[in-house]
């Protein structure tokens, strides 16, 4: 601010801290590459799908255990994937549930 001479009378400095928040984004992140890490080598297969069932990674022993291409499924509906065909017949049973496929 200016003095009535025209000469700096004072200096408003805006500070505001963001330690707290950098630290929380880097532990977010960091959860982040775990879960990426433990998804990705998991020997189980594993898609992940948003909220509409579409595909938003799947890791290698799915692509592996499917035949597809990990850039081919990323963007598909879990509907579209056909893995293997059903063979034998499909059996009612109690209420209790649904219904069981044999192969023979």
């Amino acid at each position: 601010m200016t003095g009535n001479d025209g000469n700096v009378s004072s200096l408003l400095f805006v500070y505001n801290d963001i330690t707290a928040q950098k630290q929380k984004n880097e532990e977010i992140e960091q959860l982040k590459n775990r879960s990426e890490t433990i998804i990705q080598q998991n020997p189980i297969p594993m898609l992940i799908t948003s909220a509409g069932f579409v595909v938003v990674d799947a890791n290698e022993a799915f692509t592996s255990m499917s035949g597809f291409a990990r850039d081919r499924l990323i963007g598909m509906s879990v509907r579209e994937i056909k893995i293997l065909e059903q063979k034998g017949e499909v059996q009612k049973l109690p209420s209790s549930q649904k219904s069981v496929h044999s192969v023979k």
